[in-house]
Protein backbone atom coordinates (compact mmCIF):
# COMPACT_ATOMS: atom_id res chain seq x y z
CA UNK A 1 0.00 0.00 0.00
CA UNK A 2 1.44 3.50 -1.34
CA UNK A 3 0.14 6.55 0.12
CA UNK A 4 -1.78 9.10 -1.85
CA UNK A 5 -1.33 13.37 -1.87
CA UNK A 6 -4.29 15.19 -2.61
CA UNK A 7 -4.65 18.98 -3.45
CA UNK A 8 -7.96 20.44 -2.90
CA UNK A 9 -9.14 23.98 -3.58
CA UNK A 10 -12.58 23.09 -1.24
CA UNK A 11 -13.98 20.40 0.89
CA UNK A 12 -17.76 20.31 0.53
CA UNK A 13 -20.19 20.28 -2.55
CA UNK A 14 -19.32 17.79 -4.74
CA UNK A 15 -17.85 20.27 -7.49
CA UNK A 16 -14.81 19.57 -9.46
CA UNK A 17 -11.57 20.47 -7.04
CA UNK A 18 -13.66 19.68 -3.78
CA UNK A 19 -11.98 17.23 -1.16
CA UNK A 20 -15.84 15.05 -1.29
CA UNK A 21 -15.51 14.48 -4.78
CA UNK A 22 -12.29 12.17 -4.47
CA UNK A 23 -13.51 8.49 -5.00
CA UNK A 24 -13.49 6.43 -1.70
CA UNK A 25 -12.36 3.59 -3.72
CA UNK A 26 -8.89 4.78 -4.35
CA UNK A 27 -8.35 6.31 -0.77
CA UNK A 28 -6.22 4.48 1.64
CA UNK A 29 -6.08 4.79 5.24
CA UNK A 30 -3.61 7.23 5.82
CA UNK A 31 -3.48 9.51 2.38
CA UNK A 32 -3.03 13.70 2.84
CA UNK A 33 -5.08 16.00 1.63
CA UNK A 34 -4.02 19.55 1.61
CA UNK A 35 -6.83 21.90 1.16
CA UNK A 36 -6.10 25.26 0.27
CA UNK A 37 -9.39 28.04 -0.27
CA UNK A 38 -8.89 31.67 -0.40
CA UNK A 39 -8.86 32.14 3.18
CA UNK A 40 -8.10 28.71 4.62
CA UNK A 41 -4.99 26.55 4.24
CA UNK A 42 -5.95 22.97 5.90
CA UNK A 43 -4.62 19.47 5.64
CA UNK A 44 -6.49 15.88 6.47
CA UNK A 45 -5.61 12.51 6.55
CA UNK A 46 -7.65 9.61 5.43
CA UNK A 47 -9.26 7.31 7.95
CA UNK A 48 -11.30 4.53 6.10
CA UNK A 49 -12.67 3.35 9.38
CA UNK A 50 -14.08 6.45 10.90
CA UNK A 51 -17.99 6.98 10.43
CA UNK A 52 -17.96 10.19 12.39
CA UNK A 53 -20.58 12.51 11.40
CA UNK A 54 -19.71 15.04 8.43
CA UNK A 55 -18.84 18.50 9.59
CA UNK A 56 -17.03 20.43 7.31
CA UNK A 57 -14.15 21.44 7.46
CA UNK A 58 -13.33 18.65 10.60
CA UNK A 59 -14.56 15.43 9.21
CA UNK A 60 -15.21 15.31 4.89
CA UNK A 61 -17.31 12.56 3.71
CA UNK A 62 -16.71 11.17 -0.13
CA UNK A 63 -20.00 11.80 -2.00
CA UNK A 64 -19.61 8.61 -2.94
CA UNK A 65 -19.55 6.77 0.19
CA UNK A 66 -23.06 6.58 1.20
CA UNK A 67 -23.57 5.24 4.97
CA UNK A 68 -20.43 3.20 5.04
CA UNK A 69 -16.95 4.08 6.69
CA UNK A 70 -14.33 6.39 4.97
CA UNK A 71 -13.85 10.30 6.61
CA UNK A 72 -11.22 12.85 6.01
CA UNK A 73 -10.34 14.10 9.12
CA UNK A 74 -8.58 17.92 9.76
CA UNK A 75 -5.55 17.75 11.27
CA UNK A 76 -4.52 21.12 10.65
CA UNK A 77 -5.98 24.54 9.72
CA UNK A 78 -4.97 27.87 9.11
CA UNK A 79 -6.98 31.12 8.10
CA UNK A 80 -5.45 33.64 6.12
CA UNK A 81 -6.93 37.22 5.39
CA UNK A 82 -7.84 38.01 1.78
CA UNK A 83 -5.77 41.42 2.06
CA UNK A 84 -2.73 39.77 1.03
CA UNK A 85 -1.43 37.87 3.93
CA UNK A 86 -0.04 34.93 1.58
CA UNK A 87 2.86 33.39 3.63
CA UNK A 88 0.40 30.50 4.90
CA UNK A 89 -0.26 29.21 1.27
CA UNK A 90 1.17 26.42 -0.38
CA UNK A 91 4.04 27.61 -2.38
CA UNK A 92 5.17 24.67 -4.40
CA UNK A 93 4.75 21.01 -4.32
CA UNK A 94 5.13 18.34 -6.64
CA UNK A 95 4.26 13.97 -6.94
CA UNK A 96 7.12 12.24 -8.80
CA UNK A 97 8.28 8.98 -9.52
CA UNK A 98 11.84 8.60 -7.99
CA UNK A 99 12.34 5.04 -9.65
CA UNK A 100 14.23 4.52 -13.06
CA UNK A 101 13.96 7.53 -15.29
CA UNK A 102 12.64 10.11 -12.92
CA UNK A 103 9.52 11.99 -13.79
CA UNK A 104 7.23 14.66 -12.01
CA UNK A 105 3.80 13.27 -12.07
CA UNK A 106 2.31 16.73 -11.49
CA UNK A 107 3.89 19.97 -9.64
CA UNK A 108 3.06 23.85 -9.10
CA UNK A 109 6.12 26.31 -8.90
CA UNK A 110 8.55 23.76 -9.56
CA UNK A 111 11.18 23.61 -12.50
CA UNK A 112 12.70 20.52 -12.28
CA UNK A 113 13.53 17.73 -10.55
CA UNK A 114 17.46 16.51 -10.73
CA UNK A 115 18.68 12.38 -10.01
CA UNK A 116 21.22 12.80 -8.10
CA UNK A 117 21.81 9.11 -7.48
CA UNK A 118 20.18 5.72 -5.52
CA UNK A 119 17.26 8.13 -3.08
CA UNK A 120 18.94 11.27 -3.87
CA UNK A 121 16.94 14.18 -5.38
CA UNK A 122 17.15 18.02 -6.07
CA UNK A 123 13.94 20.00 -6.59
CA UNK A 124 14.83 23.11 -8.24
CA UNK A 125 11.91 26.00 -7.64
CA UNK A 126 10.65 27.82 -10.06
CA UNK A 127 10.69 30.93 -7.67
CA UNK A 128 13.46 30.97 -5.29
CA UNK A 129 12.10 31.28 -1.69
CA UNK A 130 13.10 34.89 -0.05
CA UNK A 131 14.96 32.54 2.52
CA UNK A 132 16.08 29.19 3.76
CA UNK A 133 13.74 29.40 6.63
CA UNK A 134 10.87 27.84 4.67
CA UNK A 135 8.81 24.88 5.92
CA UNK A 136 8.76 21.92 4.22
CA UNK A 137 7.23 19.08 4.46
CA UNK A 138 7.36 15.22 2.55
CA UNK A 139 6.24 11.87 2.11
CA UNK A 140 6.77 8.62 -0.22
CA UNK A 141 6.10 5.10 -0.66
CA UNK A 142 9.41 4.08 1.75
CA UNK A 143 10.20 4.27 5.32
CA UNK A 144 12.18 7.50 5.47
CA UNK A 145 12.64 10.73 3.75
CA UNK A 146 15.28 12.99 4.84
CA UNK A 147 16.14 17.09 4.02
CA UNK A 148 19.51 17.48 4.20
CA UNK A 149 20.35 20.55 1.88
CA UNK A 150 17.69 23.36 2.00
CA UNK A 151 18.26 26.43 -0.25
CA UNK A 152 16.47 29.56 -1.76
CA UNK A 153 16.21 28.13 -5.15
CA UNK A 154 16.38 24.30 -4.80
CA UNK A 155 15.91 20.91 -1.98
CA UNK A 156 17.86 18.21 -1.65
CA UNK A 157 16.17 15.23 0.09
CA UNK A 158 17.08 11.61 0.70
CA UNK A 159 14.71 8.49 0.51
CA UNK A 160 15.87 4.99 2.88
CA UNK A 161 13.86 1.93 3.09
CA UNK A 162 13.60 -0.01 6.14
CA UNK A 163 17.41 -1.37 6.73
CA UNK A 164 18.33 2.72 6.37
CA UNK A 165 19.73 1.66 2.37
CA UNK A 166 18.84 4.35 -0.30
CA UNK A 167 16.03 3.75 -2.13
CA UNK A 168 13.85 4.68 -5.34
CA UNK A 169 10.63 4.94 -3.71
CA UNK A 170 7.98 5.19 -6.55
CA UNK A 171 6.01 7.94 -5.22
CA UNK A 172 7.07 10.93 -3.84
CA UNK A 173 4.75 13.96 -2.37
CA UNK A 174 6.90 17.60 -1.13
CA UNK A 175 5.17 20.65 0.01
CA UNK A 176 7.09 23.95 0.42
CA UNK A 177 5.44 26.86 2.23
CA UNK A 178 7.25 30.30 3.04
CA UNK A 179 8.18 33.69 2.26
CA UNK A 180 9.24 34.26 -1.83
Amino acid sequence: MSLEYYPAIGYIGGAPGDLDIIPSATLDTGDVAVVTTSTVFSVHYYDATSSAAESSPDVIAPDDIGAGSGRWLLVFSKAYVESGNFDARVKAWIQFNGTGTIAIQDSFNVNSIVDDGVGDYGIIWGTAFANDDYAIVGNNSSYTMLFDIINVAWVNLQCYNGQAVAYDPPLNFVIAIGDQ
